[in-house]
């Protein structure tokens, strides 16, 4: 078993055969005993759960607000009184507007609930030598499991071994560049877990490649899993909501005021204890705002049936005004933290000019290129619909990390072309000319240096 406070960074600083040691677990992977045995004692790989109301409970926690116990009040004042009408009007207001409350909060938490159930959560762990495939929620520490292209990690793990391995891991960092996980240990000063190489996270996806990787962290002991424990928690009340229970009690203190300055000034000037009484109560009734949780909840539910219409579940009525009150909404120009997506902006040549010419050829590079498409052959396809109906693929060299490029070999009627992508600095080591308002020029020194600063500064700029 792991070391008490044995963590992540720990298990990235050792071999990959000493955190097999350190978890007690064998080459051909756990028994089916040990694991019944691991998961007895650690319990089951699941997130933290939010406590749920009962449906009684949930209806109740409606009439919580100021401005609903002020309407209950008025409405009861108004049946002792005799005004059977009014406290039946009151009332009336009173269960259409927590009814609409309650029916559409719960139905889009019925809604979510479904769309979760929906989605079963699978993973192929190697236990006895052989490959077999369990729910996700039954891994536990100590576990072998093998990860390929499209998986989803159940759980966080140490790489014992890997092979072209690239995992997204935007979940947790909003990162949508490929991360490239190896088994090679990685020194422990100041590295980030998000920087961690040989650690994969609970939540990230895999996007090429293939790994063996034992489990180190399960359940809310992940990364992901402590996010989700702070999402568990109870939700703090939105800008909307303090707002409304602002006002209920500055009603509320409006009205006992009145109440008590009218029944004591009539009660000395009248001398009528009980008729003073009855008119400061009266005087309190019509200054009730009836109508307005009815307007709040109609108007709500409008917007959420007009969100509903674009895709979007609205758990909360009262998180839409909050929503819409914002007065500035920070967000990255590329849209990797609030889209997961990159957007092409900008195709220059070396000189920094837009070119039709370097856009043609990185569409060719990224339409022909086989394999699972990275964002950036994405951002450059849905860019624009670039003519290539006269070219034709020849050849493709893949991607691998000595070269830290690949290439892709077109040809027209006249010429055959290799187009290369990759990391700047070993493509700049490659190039010998490069093409100036249809020059051919030598990629000199000079050449070099002014490509490498256009590069850094339009890195800068994101």
């Amino acid at each position: 078993m792991p070391l008490a406070g044995a963590g992540l960074i720990e298990y990235a600083g050792i071999e990959p055969s000493d955190a097999l040691k350190r978890l007690n677990t064998p080459s051909e992977g756990l028994s089916e005993e040990e694991v019944l045995r691991r998961l007895k004692e650690q319990g089951y790989n699941v997130f933290a759960k939010k406590s749920e109301l009962n449906i009684f409970s949930e209806l109740l926690s409606h009439f919580k607000s100021p401005l609903i116990i002020i309407l209950l009040f008025a409405s009861g004042i108004s049946a002792y009184l005799g005004e059977i009408m009014d406290a039946v009007i009151i009332g009336t207001l009173i269960l259409v507007s927590v009814a609409l409350d309650f029916f559409e909060e719960h139905n889009a938490g019925e809604s979510v609930k479904k769309l979760i159930s929906s989605v079963k959560a699978t993973a192929t762990v190697i236990r006895g030598s052989q490959k077999i495939e369990i729910k996700a929620s039954d891994i536990c520490t100590g576990d072998l499991i093998f990860l390929s292209s499209g998986n989803l990690v159940p759980a966080d793990a140490r790489i014992i071994s890997a092979r072209d391995f690239f995992v997204n891991q935007s979940a947790l960092t909003g990162e949508s560049f490929p991360c490239e996980k190896t088994e090679a240990k990685v020194p422990l000063q100041n590295t980030p877990l998000s920087e961690l190489t040989n650690i994969i996270f609970a939540g990230t996806n895999v996007i090429s490649g293939s790994a063996t990787a034992v489990v180190v962290r399960t359940g809310g002991k992940t990364e992901f899993g402590g996010i989700a424990s702070s999402l568990s928690r109870a939700p703090e009340k939105s800008e909307f909501e303090l707002g409304i229970t602002s006002f209920g009690y500055l009603v509320m203190r409006i009205m006992l005021f009145l109440v008590l300055f009218i029944f004591l000034f009539n009660s000395i000037v009248n001398n009528r204890v009980l008729e003073s009484f009855m008119f400061a109560v009266a005087i309190a009734v019509g200054l009730t705002p009836e109508l307005l949780p009815m307007i709040m909840s109609v108007t709500m539910a409008r917007g959420s049936l007009n969100m509903a219409g674009k895709g979007v579940i609205v758990k909360k009525l009262a998180s839409i005004p909050n929503f819409g009150s914002m007065d500035v909404l920070c967000t990255d120009k590329t849209g990797t933290i609030t889209e997961d997506r990159i957007e092409l902006v900008r195709y220059t040549d070396v000189s920094g000019r837009d070119s039709e010419r370097v856009l043609q050829c990185a569409y060719l590079n990224s339409f022909h290129q086989t394999g699972i498409k990275n964002p950036l052959d994405e951002a450059v396809l849905n860019f624009r619909r670039t003519p290539i109906d006269s070219y034709r693929k020849v050849d493709e060299i893949p991607f691998d990390f000595f070269r830290k490029r690949m290439s892709i070999v077109v040809a027209d009627r006249k010429w055959h072309l290799m187009i290369t992508k990759g990391a700047p600095e070993e493509v700049f080591k490659c190039c010998t000319a490069y093409r100036c308002n249809s020059r051919l020029l030598p990629f000199n020194m000079k050449a070099h240096k002014n490509a490498t600063e256009q590069y850094h500064d339009m890195s800068a700029q994101g």
